[in-house]
């Protein structure tokens, strides 16, 4: 099937019958612009389509974007757009260079020191955390539109495909916050950032555990700093930091089945302890909460997990740790995600949720790395929240 044009649309016949097989297939030969005599199958397919969850500001979409080789023929991706599959409508647009340009994960696989991998790959891989604004109309349908260019040519090549009908009619878990108290900062799952973008493998099979998954932070009184209002600003002080200590609540009943303890701290913002596959998430706990899912707590306070053991029975709001700095951590805080599929955080399959309750004060603007200072613009008054997921500058609130 050629690359449609501009002037093409999709009818609903044709995109239910590309649903039926599958996948999109198109060929870059000679009528499509791109001169190539490669027979390589120009294929593009969606994997692991999440249901959709709600931010404060947009409806996500978490998923894999598989592809052919494209580097093999000569080939470099420029830009992705996803389109509603019935107008060609841009619902919404990455491109090379900017900002939110997800990783694309292809051989060699991306070894880690500290997380060995292994392949080969017979594809590409690519996270997309697609947005649709609150407001805007939800496609029934929407389909990938691929912009390439060969090397040594500037002329562009179009490739269409992976072509998803998105699961709106499937909720996202509904979980309390693992923390509480004023001025929580959770760097978390709503861009294409690092846990998000975050793919392990295995004999060349993508493993998601990551893909929703938040760190948390906590701002002093003023909303200035991580760091305290009183005692030591020094960065490289666990208790200078206003959350170090924390207490972390259990986000639902269920059943331990992993306890990691005994690992030392690492320095404030200083990794001083190398990092392995074994301390990776530090001293770090893993809980059952039913239906073929875990939830994982991370870089917790060495000891501070009291009597819990395998095979204890926890309830949700229950205090089940301290926040700490241990592990892959370079700052005090809680790594907090929920998988499925295996009960290893990593070699899993991440589950999006959102936050019960919570109340929105303000927004960060910038953040200073070296001195821990933050600068935020604050809102006229607190916003309530139910159900959604904190933007990922946003300061809030949980009683």
């Amino acid at each position: 099937m050629q690359p449609w044009n501009n002037k093409t649309q999709l009818t609903r016949r044709d995109a239910l019958k590309l649903i039926s097989v599958g996948m999109l297939v198109p060929l870059l030969g000679p009528g499509c612009g791109g001169g190539s005599s490669s027979t390589t199958p120009r294929s593009i397919e969606v994997t692991k389509l999440q249901p959709p969850y709600p931010g404060e500001d947009a409806l996500r979409i978490g998923y894999l974007l598989k592809t052919w080789m494209y580097e093999s023929d000569g080939l470099s991706l420029n830009k992705i757009e996803i389109l509603d599959a019935m107008t060609l409508a841009i619902v919404s647009t990455f491109v090379k260079g900017i900002d939110d340009w997800p990783t694309i994960y292809k051989d060699p696989v991306h070894s880690p020191s500290y997380l060995p991998q292994s392949g080969p790959m017979n594809a590409y891989y690519i996270p997309i955390q697609l947005k649709i604004a609150n407001g805007a109309s939800r496609p029934q349908l929407m389909i990938h539109r691929l912009t390439l260019t060969r090397s040594g040519s500037s002329e562009p090549l179009i490739v269409d495909g992976g072509i998803f009908s998105p699961r709106y009619t499937e909720s996202p878990l509904v979980l309390p916050s693992p923390l509480k108290g004023n001025n929580l900062w959770f760097n978390n799952q709503g861009e294409n950032s690092y846990h998000f973008n975050f793919l392990a493998f295995t004999d060349g099979v993508p493993y998601a555990g990551m893909m929703f998954a938040f760190d948390s932070g906590q701002l002093n009184a003023g909303m200035t700093s991580l760091l305290r209002d009183y005692g030591s600003k020094n960065p490289l002080d666990n208790h200078a930091y206003c959350n170090y200590g924390q207490t972390i609540y259990s986000v639902a009943d269920g059943t331990v089945v992993r306890v990691i303890d005994g690992f030392e701290a690492q320095q404030g913002n200083h990794q001083i302890w190398p990092i392995t596959e074994e301390n990776l998430g530090g001293n770090n706990l893993i809980i059952d909460i039913g239906g073929g899912r875990f939830a994982f707590y991370a870089h917790c306070i060495k000891g501070s997990f009291g009597n819990l053991k395998v095979g204890d029975k926890v309830s949700q709001g229950q205090a089940i740790a301290q926040l700490g700095n241990s592990g892959n951590s370079t700052a005090p805080h809680l790594h907090f995600h929920i998988f499925e599929g295996g009960q290893d955080p990593i070699w899993s399959r991440g589950v999006a949720f959102v936050i019960q309750q919570f109340s929105a004060t303000a927004t960060i603007k910038e953040t200073d790395d070296a001195t821990m200072g933050v600068t935020v613009s604050r809102y006229a008054s607190s916003i309530a929240r139910q159900n959604v997921m904190p933007e990922k500058l946003t300061i809030f609130n949980v009683q």
